[in-house]
């Protein structure tokens, strides 16, 4: 776990299950794949190429497991601190963790925040006590690495907006208004702000 994660976890107002706490995980991995993708695929291959040396001459001629393989250890090179990052790397990665870790802190306190009004609205006034699962960077980062997510709760689903939701609530009171039998638009709760579900 980084140490940005488990800032996270510790600061958590709402009780997150270890799936939930796991999948939070990802944003994070997918973060350090997308900057410094090339430099761990390339420490990868000197590590197949130390067993294999003929794939320093083609990538291609390794197979999936030892690609895994590779990568396993590499990871585990990198947590040991036995293996390092370039420091302009790490400077960037640093920086979007800091990012991601204080737009999932918010999201979950906003979500934590209005529990008792979300659960009004979409779970029939059963406030939910448990968040099972969260797909954070269900759509493109924005705002300061700020995503939609997708949270199951112990009550059931909803989509995590982080943006003030209000033309979206005004969407659903016109279109149940004028088309009540033949346009659906889901409920959303919205704090006016910064976030809806």
């Amino acid at each position: 776990m980084t140490p940005f994660l488990s800032e996270l976890a510790s600061d958590s107002p709402v009780l997150l299950s270890e799936e939930a706490t796991a999948d939070l995980e990802k944003p994070f991995r997918e973060t350090l794949i997308l900057i410094a993708g090339d430099t761990l695929e390339e420490a990868a291959v000197q590590i197949l190429a130390a067993d294999h040396p003929i794939v320093a001459f083609n990538r291609k001629l390794c197979t999936n497991e030892q690609r895994h393989e590779a990568y396993q250890l590499l990871e585990s090179q990198l947590k040991a601190g036995d293996r390092t990052l370039p420091a302009e790397l790490y400077h960037v990665i640093r920086s979007r963790f800091r990012l991601l870790t204080d737009a999932l802190s918010e999201m979950l306190r906003n979500i934590t925040r209005s529990t008792n009004e979300i659960s009004d609205l979409l779970f029939d006034g059963v406030p939910f006590t448990r968040i099972e699962r969260i797909e954070a960077g269900a759509g493109d980062y924005h705002n300061k690495g700020r995503a939609t997510a997708i949270i199951r709760t112990d009550r059931g689903t909803m989509v995590y907006k982080p943006r003030n939701c209000l033309s979206d609530v005004r969407t659903r009171m016109f279109v149940k208004h004028y088309f009540p039998d033949s346009i659906v638009v889901p409920k959303c709760y919205t704090d006016g702000a910064s976030f809806g579900v």
